[in-house]
């Protein structure tokens, strides 16, 4: 499964270069989260964006900061981490970095990942596909985690 463009490009470009037919798949699931984003609001969106690039350029281990726009203001998010305890020392590390400029704050939310899944052929048998999987493992250890697709 990708989550990035340059993912299915990475899988799409290798698997057609050794001959196999390929296929993306969309799929948009819902993962809770708890995300991290700014509690002090900005009226003014380039102001906003400055400081997001700021972070970036900053602070860039934490995730990618993007501004969006809440009941008429905006604010800067980190995105959502599944895991609180890696939330509250991200949020903790940006509070610190940025205290007197920006407060940051958590929430508990719904957000939606929008997946593309790369598959590679279409065999009459399983025994093919078998044979197929375990070469692209042989050649590539991306491909460690491939799986085999059956058809309804």
């Amino acid at each position: 499964m990708c989550l990035f463009d340059s993912c299915v490009e990475t899988y799409t470009r290798y698997l057609e270069s050794k001959k196999y037919s390929t296929k993306v798949t969309r799929k948009t699931v819902r993962s809770e989260a708890f995300e991290i984003f700014s509690g002090t609001a900005f009226n003014d969106k380039e102001e906003a964006q400055d400081f997001a690039n700021r972070i970036n350029r900053e602070h860039s281990m934490e995730g990618h900061a993007y501004i969006f726009r809440e009941k008429g203001s905006h604010h800067i998010s980190l995105g959502g981490f599944p895991d609180l305890n890696r939330a509250n020392g991200v949020r903790d590390a940006l509070n610190e970095r940025y205290a007197g400029e920006v407060f940051f704050t958590i929430r508990l939310t719904t957000l939606p990942y929008k997946l593309r899944s790369v598959s590679a052929g279409s065999y009459a048998t399983r025994r093919e596909a078998d044979k197929h999987l375990r070469r692209l493992r042989s050649l590539d250890s991306r491909f460690k985690g491939a799986f085999i697709v059956t058809k309804k």
